[in-house]
């Protein structure tokens, strides 16, 4: 009797530990019995299992187990409801097989008999779940998704005493927003799609693991172990006779590529909105931070170079808009990676090894690209943009997106000396202010979201696909789409829609404006020669202080011209000479003023719904200074631009953030 009492109550020991298991931490009761003691009781059995996840979760983040072993119940709940897959989307190999549900007895009897010792139990699972895992592929499940809904700041938009008859009086003119107008070529070139299933993640908002995706995408080839010349090269707008046939066929001055003019697009959107700031609201862990400024790469002055290109045939000439870098050395890691990665990303395993991959590249294989580039125009006026499209997908809304390599914090405020901060660069959780998805989230609203949107809407685009990295392992993706990025830098639709018109409209008029003043002086001073002139640009923007309209001390945009002959002019190079034989130099002020029903605005700008605007602009020529004034102060602000390249400025004013983001984490994160 007394033997059959102690075998009685064991065997309600064990029946009680496996309904806490299973109620209160949903998992099963075969695989709760997995490292844990079947003799403890209540909150003994919980610090067990938060000890056995917290150690899965290390795992996980060296690739050593899957994520499903981490996550919370109610997030692996949602994963195992997952949508069903497009049929054209998913590939034989990464169908989803049907589940099939058992009663927990049923299971129990069949892993469990009760006639077999434990460790017999435990051989025979361990078989039956390898037998699984080599009849079923990998899927991939629904993304994580960490991002509150968007929450509109309350805003009171103030204005000044002067209204639009004290506008026109100060010399400013209308500027006349206008739709742009989409250019298509006789040849349209296909882009490619997405491989290795991740055309899912377009469907499927969250952070996607890339353990859970494919394990041969985590492992990043380095640069020297990828031959560069079989990927697509970039083509500078001054190298592309393609893009020159379409501006004179439609009658344009100016040509320009998304990566030459974004930069300038960035100076003239801040000081149409007057500096205002970003909106991280949507972040759990910034909750509080509703006003981020963008980060001090964003604001340093940008560069151009403005070439003269004749066209075939025509009398017309056409002046070609190119990126100037200081120097690229520092970028050459990133950008390499960035056509590796993105080749990667489009191709099979076996296409990419075969092709780009120097140690498996089959030597009879031609060095040839593997697609064409497809592009996208757009025009405004007398200007043509060139969009660059990387993917596309028919089910979305606007067919295409562009591709993304964002390499992690750390990385980037050390390109230098970026191997020092691999490991420092990984991302280890999902939220939080440090080494998360969540904090390379909102350093995108901080430095490049603003770019990202002037890219995707030249292009005509639907988002962008961001795969997070650390120059030697992907850690996961996202897919972004353009609305959800415009709510954290525009936060209202009427923002976004006239921000993109006025960047578009006002680089237009400065450069019309700027270029028929340097004919009319040719034309007075009765010059017959041909000599062709190329210039260098340069454009900032100047905070100031409140002054009355049109004032040198307030707010405007300033523009340095040189000019120089083309006989001195190297062409599109990584890393330009610095100095030429200049012709005087010159300084444009730009200005922008907007007007809501009638009156002035002041301080940030935020158009919402409804409201009834005009935007009027103003360029001035510096007259008073003398040239050695002039190439001081230009110099000044070129010493800027080189030192912020540096990246020592913008490695320091992103610790100094950092240490202030103490006070905007929750209560709940600080305890």
């Amino acid at each position: 009797v007394i033997f059959g009492l102690m075998h009685l109550t064991c065997q309600a020991h064990k029946w009680q530990f496996r309904v806490v298991t299973q109620h209160q931490t949903s998992l099963s009761p075969r695989r709760s019995f997995h490292g844990l003691n079947p003799h403890s009781k209540g909150k003994d059995i919980l610090k067990q299992l938060q000890r056995k996840k917290e150690k899965n979760i290390r795992k996980v983040l060296r690739g050593a187990a899957p994520l499903s072993a981490t996550l919370q119940p109610e997030v692996q709940k949602a994963r195992d409801t997952e949508t069903k897959a497009d049929t054209e989307d998913s590939s034989p190999e990464q169908e989803v097989p049907k589940k099939q549900h058992h009663h927990h007895h049923q299971n129990q009897r069949k892993h469990y008999p009760s006639h077999r010792p434990d460790h017999q139990r435990k051989q025979e699972y361990r078989q039956g779940n390898e037998k699984k895992s080599e009849s079923k592929k990998p899927t991939i499940g629904r993304g994580i998704s960490y991002r509150n809904p968007h929450q509109k700041r309350t805003w009171s938009q103030s204005f000044s005493s002067y209204t639009t008859k004290n506008v026109g009086e100060a010399g400013f003119i209308e500027l006349g927003l206008r739709e742009p107008t989409p250019v298509y070529p006789d040849k349209i070139a296909v882009p490619p799609v997405l491989n290795h299933g991740l055309n899912r993640v377009l469907f499927s908002p969250g952070i996607h693991y890339t353990a859970e995706v494919s394990t041969w995408l985590q492992t990043i080839h380095q640069p020297e172990e990828i031959d560069y010349t079989a990927l697509p090269s970039f083509v500078p707008p001054s190298c592309d006779p393609e893009l020159h046939k379409l501006a004179d066929k439609h009658e344009c001055s100016f040509v320009a590529s998304t990566s030459s003019i974004t930069g300038a697009f960035s100076h003239i959107y801040r000081l149409f909105s007057k500096f205002k700031m970003n909106n991280a609201s949507v972040l759990p862990s910034f909750y509080k931070s509703q006003d981020v400024p963008f980060s001090y790469s964003s604001t340093i002055p940008t560069t151009m170079m403005i070439r003269p290109k004749p066209v075939p045939n025509s009398t017309k000439k056409i002046y070609a808009i190119d990126s100037y870098k200081w120097s690229s050395e520092r970028e050459t890691i990133l950008l390499n990676l960035g056509r590796s990665l993105e080749q990667m990303l489009t191709v099979t395993k076996k296409d990419f090894e075969e092709t780009v991959v120097l140690e498996k590249k089959i030597k009879h294989v031609q060095n040839e690209p593997s697609h064409m580039d497809a592009f996208h125009y757009l025009k405004e006026g007398n200007l043509l943009l060139r969009s660059q499209i990387d993917c596309h997908h028919p089910k979305l809304r606007r067919k295409v997106f562009d591709v993304k390599t964002r390499a992690t914090h750390s990385i980037r405020t050390n390109l230098e000396e970026y191997k020092n901060f691999i490991k420092q660069g990984s991302i280890s959780s999902l939220v939080g202010i440090h080494r998360s998805f969540e904090r390379e989230y909102f350093d995108m609203i901080k430095s490049a979201f603003l770019k990202y949107i002037f890219q995707v809407r030249i292009g005509q685009m639907d988002g962008i696909f961001v795969a997070f990295h650390n120059t030697t392992k992907i850690f996961g993706f996202e897919y972004i789409t353009l609305e959800e990025m415009e709510r954290s830098i525009f936060e209202t639709q009427q923002m976004a829609d006239a921000s993109f018109k006025v960047c578009l409209r006002s680089f237009n008029v400065v450069l019309e404006t700027i270029f028929k003043k340097l004919e009319d002086e040719r034309v007075e001073s009765g010059k017959t020669d041909t000599e062709e002139l190329c210039h260098r640009l340069t454009m900032g923007c100047h905070l100031g202080n409140p002054s009355p309209l049109g004032s040198d001390k307030g707010p405007h945009l300033y523009i340095f011209l040189e000019s120089f002959p083309s006989e001195s002019d190297e062409g599109w190079k990584d890393s330009p000479k610095s100095t030429f034989t200049l012709h005087p130099l010159r300084k444009f002020r730009v200005y922008l003023e907007t007007t809501i029903n009638g009156l002035v605005t002041v301080g940030p700008l935020l158009l919402d719904q409804g409201d009834e605007f005009d935007v009027w602009i103003k360029i001035d020529e510096e007259t008073s200074l003398t040239q050695e004034e002039l190439r001081s102060e230009f110099f000044n602000y070129n010493r800027d631009a080189r030192e912020a390249h540096t990246l020592a400025q913008e490695a320091a004013a992103a610790q100094e953030w950092d240490e202030d983001l103490s006070s905007l984490v929750p209560d709940e994160e600080e305890e």
